[in-house]
């Protein structure tokens, strides 16, 4: 999955093994969390864009 944030230019790739039985929502646990702490760090201005 690729998570591309515009403004800040911020990209983050996650890559993961994921198999298609089975709860999709369990499956993409991690990827919802590693997106929502990317979301609130580019809220506070932790991440800033390379120039």
């Amino acid at each position: 999955m690729n998570f591309y944030f515009p403004a800040t230019k911020t990209s983050v790739i996650i890559l993961s093994n994921v198999v298609r039985n089975g709860d999709l929502p369990e499956k993409f646990y991690y990827h919802t969390e590693i997106l929502k702490l990317v979301r609130e760090e580019l809220k506070k201005g932790g991440v800033k864009a390379k120039k």
